[in-house]
């Protein structure tokens, strides 16, 4: 990141994932930009990154701008990623209906595009 770069102001891919959050009314939240790539080189295209494990109040108004009814926290698959997905549940969960998918990979990026389509595409579709 650049120097005075705020990444709690942003959520990485909003700009681009906003039109597929409206058309899905859903958002997919990952930890990183990397996270993001996988899920685009698999046609999943409604997912921004929130830069690490909290979703700071700003990216929570950026979230709540975007028309999306449901969240999916897909975090990495460690303790830390756990834990920001019971607290991203619990600031969200008023607002949206909130869904936990827990992949088996320790993260998105380390997944093949089989794991991708049985792990999460099939999850999201049984919601959405």
């Amino acid at each position: 990141h650049n120097s005075g770069f705020k990444t709690q102001e942003y959520l990485y891919n909003f700009w681009f994932a906003n039109k597929y959050i409206k058309q899905n009314m859903s958002v997919i939240l990952v930890e990183s930009p990397g996270n993001v790539w996988k899920l685009e080189e698999n046609n999943i295209h409604n997912s921004v990154a929130i830069f690490g494990t909290n979703l700071s109040n700003q990216q929570k108004l950026l979230l709540d701008s975007s028309g999306a009814m449901s969240i999916f926290t897909i975090m990495d698959n460690d303790d830390a990623g756990q834990k920001a997905a019971d607290n991203i549940a619990k600031i969200c969960d008023r607002t949206y209906n909130v869904y936990n998918i827990k992949i088996t990979a320790k993260d998105i990026a380390e997944m093949s595009s089989d794991q991708i389509n049985t792990e999460i595409q099939d999850f999201i579709k049984e919601y959405v």
